[in-house]
């Protein structure tokens, strides 16, 4: 639960960050402050069952969380490789849309390229567990492949089973459907 603690400016301790503080509020001589601490989003009580056999996946989901409630991954959405459907399946089931034709190509440097995959990982894992894990919720995903000759995928072997192994039974389970769509030349 959500505390107030006063803090006086003599004994102010360096700025909470952003994530962790809901509110701040000052008196009109200016002698204390009150700050309302939030718990953290990274304290996902949901993520608890998983710890033992999904490591990877709870730690994965918990920097996704911090930054989604920091930064947030606008930059990825912007490059629009992951979406959420507004509309559901025939099933009622929630439409995961996966799109890595649009991650950057080996045209970029691979440590930047590196970086934006794994925001992208990041960013897809926290909407995925939203639904999934904490609403408990059967879901499709749609896989959209890239039909390009001369780019091959920006998503190595290494992500794949890294990925794989990472991922809980519980989304398995939960999978309504898996849809491939790879269009032929």
């Amino acid at each position: 639960m959500p505390t107030i603690t006063e803090i006086t400016p003599a004994d102010a301790p360096a700025p909470t960050p952003a994530a962790a503080t809901s509110s701040t509020k000052a008196d009109d001589a200016g002698s204390s402050v009150a700050v309302e601490l939030s718990d953290s989003p990274a304290d996902d009580p949901t993520l608890e069952p998983l710890k033992a056999d999904n490591p990877n996946y709870c730690e994965t989901v918990r920097r996704g969380l911090l930054i989604e409630a920091g930064e947030g991954f606008a930059d990825i959405e912007a490059m629009d490789v992951f979406r959420i459907s507004k509309i559901p399946d025939n099933d009622g089931r929630t439409v995961f849309i996966f799109l890595p034709e649009n991650l950057p190509d080996y045209q970029m440097p691979r440590a930047a390229r590196d970086e934006i995959v794994e925001r992208a990982t990041l960013y897809a894992f926290t909407q995925l567990h939203k639904h999934v894990v904490r609403e408990q919720r059967e879901y499709t995903a749609v896989w959209l492949c890239m039909n390009d000759e001369e780019r091959w995928s920006p998503l190595p072997m290494k992500w794949w089973r890294r990925t794989y192994k990472a991922t809980p039974r519980l989304f398995m389970e939960r999978l309504g459907m898996l849809n491939i769509v790879h269009p032929s030349l």
